[in-house]
């Protein structure tokens, strides 16, 4: 058995009039088990994702980007079609052929949770750019998204 240390939430017993529980957090040392099963697993999910989804770009292929907001949140990828021409538009029929490069994921800001969803989009499409943009420098960029 495996030991780790976690934060564990703690409710304070002490309430005074209507003021609210408070929590207390400390550290707690758990035990879990990581059996043969759990780490065959692991190591599985960890090839698939290197072999699979872990690739650095190939400066002679063309970029894409597909990238979506919600209304909290945006997320990306960069990604290149292997054995296509440059100028191919990505397609379901293309799905085997793409090697994902980044993956992008953050949230937005509290002002820019009320942003129409048109400007989300737009702004994703920006910030994507921003954060590849080391690696897309001097090169045709195709962009797809739900919103525009």
């Amino acid at each position: 058995m495996c030991k780790a240390m976690a934060k564990v939430p703690e409710l304070d017993q002490q309430k005074r009039g209507s003021e609210k529980r408070r929590i207390k957090v400390h550290m707690k040392e758990i035990g879990f088990h990581w059996l043969e099963e759990a780490d065959r697993s692991f190591r599985s999910i960890k090839r698939a994702v290197l072999e699979n989804m872990c690739h650095g770009g190939d400066p002679a292929r063309q970029y894409h980007l597909a990238c979506d907001a919600s209304g909290f949140a945006y997320g990306g990828v960069l990604f290149q079609l292997t054995d296509q021409l440059v100028g191919t538009v990505m397609s379901s029929k293309l799905m085997e052929a793409m090697r994902i490069i980044q993956f992008i994921s953050k949230k937005f800001l509290d002002a820019e949770t009320r942003y129409h969803t048109t400007e989300q989009e737009a702004l994703v499409i920006v910030r994507c750019l921003e954060e590849t943009r080391w690696l897309v420098n001097c090169w045709k960029c195709f962009s797809r998204r739900d919103g525009l």
